[in-house]
């Protein structure tokens, strides 16, 4: 099993709901006011962007895996 960096999973979040809350709007009536897109399509695509982001600055930063706690009976 690999083991992800520390915020990996919070970045993979970020861009599967973004992206998710993008396309369901789609199907949503709501007023279009950015480059053709709504105002929660554009909050969506910021949500993907700051979870890409998130998800190059963990793989970068690779700290080394917690330590090991035993614990004793």
């Amino acid at each position: 099993r690999k083991v992800r960096p520390i915020g990996w999973l919070t970045g993979v979040y970020l861009v599967l709901s973004g992206l998710g809350r993008f396309l369901v709007e789609f199907v949503r009536i709501n007023p279009r006011l950015y480059f053709g897109m709504s105002n929660a399509q554009v909050a969506a695509l910021g949500s993907a962007v700051v979870g890409l982001v998130i998800m190059l600055v963990a793989a970068r930063r690779r700290t080394a895996p917690a330590a090991a706690v035993e614990v004793s009976s």
